[in-house]
């Protein structure tokens, strides 16, 4: 790696290293489904960030807003955001993604809620967040993983 790609790069991988794993445990009660929210993005970047200078901006690129009607007879409001995060290093070396966020919500929640959305995967994808611990390969008989392989001989399809 040369100097002159500056420093982000190399924080890159440190950062995703003190950040570690951002687990699916919280669940929506409507559909009851796991994940993971923005503030625990936000808490575990929080320490690593600061730990190695790195600091961010977001730039919302693109705004769409739609309203809806709910299940209930009234309104749903439903945003769509295209936004460019910039991770910072001390040097001023820096690196971008845009990523989309999508939030539906009554009230004035939405372009909060896409936000949320659009900061969880630049962070997430960015920084390659692990929803659970990684197993490594070598931490076990190697072999034990390797399915043998058929004496059958492939089927050709033409």
């Amino acid at each position: 790696m040369s100097e002159a790609a500056g420093l982000i790069y190399s924080l890159i991988p440190k950062v995703s290293a003190a950040i570690g794993v951002i687990p699916k445990v919280q669940e929506n009660t409507s559909q009851h489904f796991k994940f993971r929210g923005i503030d625990q993005f936000l808490n575990a970047a929080h320490k690593a960030f600061n730990e190695h200078g790195i600091f961010t901006t977001a730039e919302v690129l693109d705004r769409v807003r739609e309203e809806r009607p709910s299940r209930s007879g009234g309104v749903m409001l439903t945003t769509v955001l295209r936004v460019r995060y910039t991770f910072y290093a001390p040097d001023g070396s820096h690196v971008a993604t845009i990523t989309e966020g999508e939030g539906m919500d009554s009230g004035d929640k939405a372009t909060a809620k896409a936000m949320s959305v659009s900061a969880k995967y630049a962070y997430a994808f960015t920084f390659n967040v692990p929803t659970e611990d990684i197993i490594d390969g070598d931490a076990d008989d190697p072999g034990a993983h390797v399915i043998a392989p058929s004496k059958k001989p492939a089927k050709v399809v033409i």
